[in-house]
């Protein structure tokens, strides 16, 4: 049992750590929809007050990069917090997997 001891503890702080991550994404996610959802709104009202063609395709051009530019930086915020998960879940492997040998050892 005890060789066993620091995979399990090592999962253990994997997923505790995992739950915590998909906390904040999911905070993130909701947050980002909630923005989009005012943004698409606002878009909308700026459409109807459109007067002419002119004012149409500069609305509707501010409204793709703005979601553009906003959802560009969603999917960074969210690579970068898949490389932190990646690297926290590699540094806690390294680490039980020394403790594993050092016991093994003696």
């Amino acid at each position: 049992m005890s060789i066993n001891r620091p995979m399990l503890e090592a999962m253990t702080e994997i997923n505790g750590r995992l739950i915590e991550q998909v906390s904040r994404a999911n905070n993130e996610w909701l947050g980002f929809v909630n923005r989009r959802m005012k943004e698409d709104m606002a878009a909308s009202k700026r459409f109807m007050e459109c007067r002419t063609v002119q004012d149409v395709f500069s609305a509707y051009s501010d409204f793709v990069q703005r979601a553009q530019q906003q959802y560009q930086a969603e999917f960074q915020y969210f690579a970068r917090l898949n490389q932190k998960l990646a690297d926290e879940t590699a540094t806690v492997l390294k680490s039980r997997m020394e403790e594993a040998e050092a016991d093994l050892r003696h």
